[in-house]
């Protein structure tokens, strides 16, 4: 006996694990049939979760998703230079496929140095270089 084997949401899979659950409680000694069937729903149940696992896969944004959803938490970074730099790496992190790219971006934000403008003039510069 195989349930369904169209994919299933989050909700439902909850749902159906929780009734299993309750299954296994009131059947303090199942029948052989029942442990057959029970056994067949876990199963099933372990395939629709796999399946749901892999329909989730990461997803690469668009420069313009990473500037809109840096906007939305108050910083300013150049989407272009997000997806380059990731893209070139593989979307990986460490020796990880990133699984969260708004992870990232926020790691991106926090770990971004303000570009230092030189306050003295390049006479000023000149002359403190030429001591040496």
């Amino acid at each position: 006996m195989a349930i369904m084997s169209k994919k299933f949401d989050e909700s439902v899979l909850f749902i159906l694990q929780g009734l299993v659950q309750e299954v296994e409680t009131l059947n303090e000694r199942p029948s052989d049939v029942t442990t057959c069937v029970l056994s067949e729903i876990h199963q099933e149940l372990d395939r629709m979760l796999i399946t749901l696992s892999k329909s989730k896969a990461f997803k690469p944004p668009t420069p313009l998703q990473v500037k809109e959803y840096a906007a939305s938490i108050g910083k300013h970074i150049m989407g272009n230079e997000f997806c380059d730099f990731y893209e070139s790496k593989g979307w990986v992190v460490g020796k990880s496929k990133m699984k969260s790219w708004k992870a990232s971006v926020r790691n991106w934000c926090k770990n971004d140095k303000p570009l230092s403008i030189p306050t003295e003039t390049p006479e000023e510069r000149f002359r403190r270089l030429d001591q040496y």
